[in-house]
């Protein structure tokens, strides 16, 4: 995706499926969680950003630790 929105707080899984098109809504999120979770030292990270486990949302901040990691999607 061109041009993601960096200043935008981001619905998880509205994030999850930019990474994951092809996938249904709960598999883009459940996929997302993965990755967060494999990921050495990305939950802390976000938690320094202020992310709690099931949380709904991604602020800026957090979002752009997801981008940094993974990429934008």
């Amino acid at each position: 995706m061109e041009n993601v929105n960096k200043n935008k707080t981001w619905g998880v899984s509205e994030l999850a499926l930019l990474y994951f098109p092809n996938s249904t809504q709960q598999g883009a999120y459940a996929q997302l969680k993965r990755w967060i979770n494999y990921e050495p030292g990305l939950k802390e990270k976000l938690r320094e950003a202020g992310w709690k486990p099931f949380r709904k949302i991604y602020t800026p901040k957090q979002a752009a630790i997801l981008f940094e990691c993974f990429g934008e999607p």
